[in-house]
């Protein structure tokens, strides 16, 4: 027999019935086993009735360190939604090296939830963790159901200093070599880097982060994340 399109000979045949039979009487391992039930999809999908639709935002709390905005939109009729928060660190932008330490922190967080938050991204929802003029800001999105279980998670986990050097230094050489390479983009694109720098003096360019990043140690790292969630403040907006 051949394949239609391809061309490429194939035949079929029965497996071996003592083949099978070695199969079946073979005994169960216990590493080998089904996966734990997925605690992301446990709640039942439900749309918004079109009567709940907000035009704009309402601001449910303001207080002096915490202000939360909501805002239900049934245009698109699916149900998902978005969260955004943004937390004031005043510990990660006042040196040029905690704005460095403090992108690297970022991409040490990133790097321990792709493991530990996989299941929640199988079960339709995405997390986003970048940092900001004044601190370090979250976005999750996707499915509705657990979407706020995923921000509690992250938020329990975000704490956790436990990173090991090993790592550290990994990711540290990746960053300040992405950082390095942004010599080599485009003209424009550097053009622009330099103003953004010139704006924003708490958004250096490129090559002094890469510098200040390339001689920070992890002893240094280390005292700069304890120091880091000692003062903060938070707003946030919600998007259902």
């Amino acid at each position: 027999m051949k394949l239609a399109w391809y061309h490429t000979p194939y035949s079929l045949e029965p497996l071996p019935k003592t083949w099978l039979a070695q199969l079946t009487a073979q005994p169960s391992k216990a590493a080998l086993r089904l996966p734990a039930a997925n605690r992301y999809l446990k709640t039942e999908l439900s749309l918004l009735p079109t009567s709940e639709h907000m035009p704009v935002a309402k601001q449910l709390v303001d207080e002096r360190s915490l202000s939360i905005w909501h805002k239900a939109d049934t245009d698109f009729q699916t149900p998902k939604g978005q969260i955004f928060l943004q937390l004031t660190l005043p510990n990660s932008c006042q040196t040029i090296v905690q704005l460095a330490a403090c992108r690297l922190w970022v991409e040490l967080v990133q790097d321990r939830f792709n493991q530990q938050l996989y299941a929640a991204t199988t079960a339709g929802l995405n997390y986003y963790i970048h940092v900001h003029r004044q601190g370090v800001s979250i976005q999750t999105s996707g499915l509705t159901a657990n979407q706020l279980q995923l921000l509690a998670d992250i938020l329990q986990q975000l704490p956790d200093p436990h990173f090991s050097e090993q790592r550290f230094i990994e990711l540290k050489q990746q960053l300040c070599r992405h950082w390095q390479n942004s010599s080599k983009n485009k003209p424009v694109a550097q053009l622009f880097s330099q103003l953004s720098a010139l704006l924003q003096p708490q958004n250096p360019e490129l090559e002094l982060l890469q510098s200040t990043l390339q001689t920070l140690s992890f002893a240094d790292f280390q005292h700069f994340q304890q120091q880091l969630l000692q003062q903060q403040h938070s707003g946030s907006a919600t998007c259902w």
